[in-house]
C-alpha cells in the first residue's frame, strides 16, 4: 500500500514538473514572454506572487499525498474498480479517457461556479485568484480546501471500471490544458474558432479573462457550459482575434523594427496589483460579481 501511495504521488509530482514547470522555463528561456507576437500580455512574475504560488502549490501537493494514501486504501478495501497490468482493450482505454475528460469538464464547471457563488467556498477560492496575472506556478496554487475539491475527483474515478493508465493520461491532459490556460500566451490558430468542429474549445484567452474579471468564463476545456449558463465574457472571441491580428502584424515587421511597432490594438485593462487584490478581497461579500471599480 505504501509503495502504491508513493508511486501515485511521484507520478503527480513528476507530471507537474515535466508538463507545467518545464514548458514555462523553456518558453522563458526562448524569450517568448518578451515578444508581442503571441503573448496576451506580459506576465507579472514578482517575488511576492511567486512565494504565494509556491506556498499554494505545496498546500496542494500535501493534499495530493493524502489522496494518494486514500486511493491505496480504496484499492486495499476493494472500494476501487481500477484495472492494473496489461490493457485488455485499447478502444475501451481511449473511450473511457474521453468519457472522464467530459465528466471532469462538467465537474469542474459546477464546482468552479459554486466556488464563486457560495461565500463560504469563495473565501477559499480567493487564494487562487490572488494570482491576478497567472503563470504556470499558479496552476496548482490552491487553498487546501479547494485542492480537496479538485483532487477528490480522482478518487471518484477510481470507483469506475477503468485502467489505472486512464488516470495517468487524464492527469496529463488536465495538466497540459491548465498550463496553457495560465501561460499568458495565446498561440491557438485562428482556424480553431472558424471551424464548426473546434469552435467550442476554450482558448488561453478564455481563462486569462477569468483571472482578470472573476465573474465569467468558468469552464475549463470546452465552452458549452459557459454558453448554456450564459457566463461567457461578452468579448471572448473579439479579444482572441484582436490578439491574433496583433501577432500577425508583428510577424510582418523586421526584427530590428519590433521596438517601433504600433501599439497592440487591445490590451487587457490592468489595475495596480495591490489595488486589485484589495478590491478582490472586498468582493467576497458579493461572490461572482465584478466590483464597480473594475467596470
Amino acid at each position: 500500500m505504501i509503495e502504491l501511495s508513493l508511486s501515485v504521488f511521484l507520478i503527480a509530482l513528476l507530471g507537474y514538473l515535466l508538463l507545467t514547470l518545464f514548458p514555462f522555463f523553456l518558453l522563458a528561456k526562448l524569450n517568448l514572454f518578451l515578444s508581442d507576437r503571441i503573448n496576451i500580455n506580459e506576465p507579472i512574475v514578482n517575488l511576492k506572487n511567486l512565494r504565494h504560488d509556491i506556498k499554494g502549490t505545496i498546500n496542494t501537493f500535501l493534499v495530493v499525498a493524502v489522496f494518494s494514501i486514500l486511493l491505496s486504501v480504496q484499492i486495499e478495501l476493494g472500494l476501487s474498480n481500477l484495472g492494473f497490468g496489461e490493457i485488455s482493450s485499447l478502444t475501451w482505454f481511449f473511450i473511457s479517457t474521453a468519457g472522464i475528460i467530459i465528466l471532469h469538464d462538467a465537474y469542474f464547471f459546477v464546482t468552479h461556479l459554486l466556488m464563486h457563488k457560495v461565500p463560504s467556498l469563495y473565501k477559499y477560492h480567493l487564494y487562487h485568484h490572488k494570482s491576478v496575472s497567472p503563470t504556470p506556478f499558479s496552476v496548482f496554487s490552491f487553498h487546501p480546501v479547494e485542492a480537496i475539491i479538485h483532487f477528490i475527483f480522482f478518487n471518484i474515478i477510481a470507483l469506475l471500471p477503468v485502467h489505472f493508465g486512464v488516470l495517468i493520461l487524464f492527469y496529463a491532459w488536465m495538466l497540459v490544458c491548465n498550463t496553457i490556460g495560465h501561460l499568458n500566451l495565446d498561440f491557438y490558430p485562428e482556424v480553431i474558432f472558424k471551424s464548426k468542429w473546434t469552435k467550442w474549445w476554450n482558448s488561453p484567452t478564455h481563462h486569462y479573462l477569468h483571472h482578470q474579471y472573476f465573474n465569467c468564463n468558468y469552464s475549463i476545456y470546452y465552452n458549452h457550459w459557459d454558453k448554456w449558463f450564459k457566463t461567457n465574457h461578452s468579448e471572448n472571441l473579439k479579444v482572441f482575434f484582436q490578439i491574433k491580428n496583433r501577432a500577425n502584424l508583428s510577424k510582418q515587421l523586421h526584427a530590428t523594427e519590433l521596438k517601433s511597432a504600433p501599439p497592440a490594438p487591445w490590451k487587457v485593462p490592468r489595475q495596480d496589483e495591490n489595488v486589485m487584490l484589495k478590491l478582490v478581497n472586498r468582493s467576497i461579500s458579493q461572490p461572482g460579481h465584478l466590483p464597480a471599480e473594475f467596470q
